[in-house]
């Protein structure tokens, strides 16, 4: 058992210049969030989601907030997800695209869909007997953690092979040659010439 009886974590000491402009913009640019959090100190709830953000994460952010919030603020939790990388950011499908990808027949599925499915493995066919609701919140929640994977590097997409190349790849390996070659001899009829 532990003896600490007063543990406080560390305080951050000063905001960054980073944290303070973009309060400062957000305040500007929001009069409900000048109401609600006036224009003292930076709550703690913003500091603690502004702090992990860098200036590109709040570049890429700030136009999303814009067009979601045109008129009143977003919580902290709100901007820090505005300012999230997404898919299509990193050159991927949006997550409507690759679900779209996975549920349909079309045989070019981006390589990170494909990747994605592997890494499902059974849910994967189950996706297509789920209401369509249920289905998108699953693969979605897969994706988006398959995306993040391969941008941190702890997954590796496969090289790009399209299901029809396959298909072709097969039919013209030495193997499936020989088989066509004796099934023909064998059971289809020999034409007289």
């Amino acid at each position: 058992m532990s003896k600490v009886t007063n543990f406080q974590p560390p305080k951050n000491s000063e905001p960054t210049s980073l944290v303070n402009k973009t309060w400062a913009n957000l305040l500007e640019t929001y009069a409900s969030l000048v109401k609600h959090a006036g224009t003292g100190e930076i709550p703690p709830i913003w500091l603690r989601h502004l702090s992990g953000l860098s200036s590109e994460d709040i570049n890429r952010g700030w136009p999303r907030m814009e067009k979601a919030h045109p008129s009143f603020h977003p919580t902290a939790m709100e901007f820090a997800e505005h300012c999230k990388a997404r898919p299509e950011d990193k050159g991927y499908p949006s997550a409507e695209e690759a679900y779209q990808q996975a549920m349909g027949n079309n045989p070019n599925k981006h390589s990170i869909v494909s990747l994605t499915c592997q890494q499902m493995a059974t849910r994967a066919s189950d996706m297509r007997q789920m209401p369509d609701n249920q289905a998108r919140k699953l693969f979605v929640g897969f994706y988006l953690d398959v995306v993040d994977k391969v941008i941190e590097g702890h997954l590796e997409l496969p090289k790009a092979i399209s299901e029809g190349e396959y298909v072709k790849s097969e039919q013209d390996s030495p193997n499936y040659c020989a088989f066509k070659k004796w099934f023909e001899r064998e059971y289809l009829p020999q034409r007289v010439p």
